[in-house]
């Protein structure tokens, strides 16, 4: 899927919907750091006002913030982050 989503991004490199699908496949994996800075945050760019892709990046910013959290708790503590 990210393949597919760089191809269409270097095809057409304002098509928002293929940085939008980039931002899923990352946060998909986990990858959420990179589903905001390649994903979601230029498909906003692009769309400034589509509230889907608001959504996305609120709940990316989210999953990335509660992961940094739990590094940082496992950290404190001396275990191995999550």
């Amino acid at each position: 899927a990210i393949a597919d989503c760089r191809k269409a991004i270097e095809l057409k490199p304002d098509f928002s919907k293929a940085y939008s699908r980039l931002g899923t496949a990352h946060f998909q994996g986990g990858r959420f750091q990179q589903a905001l800075d390649e994903g979601y945050k230029k498909a906003l760019e692009l769309e400034p006002n589509n509230e889907q892709y608001k959504q996305a990046l609120k709940m990316a910013e989210s999953r990335f913030m509660d992961e940094k959290a739990a590094e940082a708790m496992a950290a404190a503590v001396g275990a191995p982050p999550p």
